[in-house]
């Protein structure tokens, strides 16, 4: 199995996670609405925000199908350099089955990030909680995104920590 292989399964696993995390968020969507109104009164939303609500699980949908069926082309553009991952237990197996796994968790981090930023939008846009709290939430949701990014790199700083070399003869640490 190449890397590519296991990329592509894992971003198909991703992509029905991704379709739950949209089951969750839908079940959600009335208490959002319940949000908006005070006092059984509706308050205008601006027409940006209605688009938000509705388009959100519209584009997670689209997200996750985009996931589902081009998997296997996501994969191609992460690991442009394919070959086969070395079977457990030999040498120098642990390093790319790493970075594969750093790459998917990138994805979960994006996905996580990109559903973290209604639960800020709605309370700021209405003043439900103060800006110092909504400031946290956007951070919160920055974080991840940042995170994915990074991770979806390879996390070369990481891997090169975490993969070091033992100390040669000369007392230095050799860089993988």
């Amino acid at each position: 199995m190449t890397k590519r292989d296991v990329l592509g399964i894992a971003l198909k696993i991703l992509g029905i996670y991704m379709l739950v995390g949209i089951v969750a968020y839908l079940a959600k969507l009335p208490m959002t609405i319940l949000i908006v109104m005070r006092g059984g009164q509706w308050y205008p939303m601006p027409p940006w925000f209605v688009g938000l609500l509705a388009g959100l699980p519209i584009l997670s949908i689209a997200a996750a199908y985009i996931v589902l069926r081009w998997g296997d082309v996501i994969a191609s553009r992460l690991v442009p350099e394919d070959s086969q991952l070395s079977p457990i237990g030999t040498p120098d197996w642990e390093r790319p089955v790493f970075v594969l796994s750093l790459r998917i968790a990138g994805v979960m981090c994006l996905i996580r990030g990109l559903q973290e930023w209604p639960r800020f939008i709605v309370p700021l846009v209405y003043g439900v909680r103060p800006a110092r709290v909504a400031s946290w939430e956007v951070i919160a949701a920055v974080i991840p995104l940042l995170l994915g990014g990074y991770l979806i790199s390879g996390g070369k700083h990481l891997v090169q920590f975490l993969f070091r070399q033992p100390e040669s003869a000369h007392g230095s640490l050799d860089a993988p």
